[in-house]
């Protein structure tokens, strides 16, 4: 749970991770990799990341929308 995570360490480190690289970004479609890849950033994830390799196979437009999605919510909060 980063959420919990994140109140833990607070800022003494910074959560990298974590989103599932088979179950969300192979798996689901690029509105939903996006919409769990804003959650991981809501949640206290400081370096949005995948939870470890890429699968084979994973769409590209999948990881295009991963990124986006991180540009898209710091977008939104006025961070960039």
């Amino acid at each position: 749970n980063a959420r919990y995570a994140k109140q833990v360490i607070g800022k003494r480190a910074c959560l990298i991770g974590n989103l599932s690289p088979v179950a969300t970004l192979l798996a689901k479609s690029p509105e939903n990799v996006k919409q769990e890849a804003k959650m991981c950033i809501e949640n206290g994830v400081d370096i949005l990341a995948p939870g470890c390799g890429i699968a084979p196979h994973t769409p590209l437009m999948n990881i295009r929308a991963f990124v986006e999605a991180r540009d898209e919510y710091y977008l939104e909060k006025g961070v960039l």
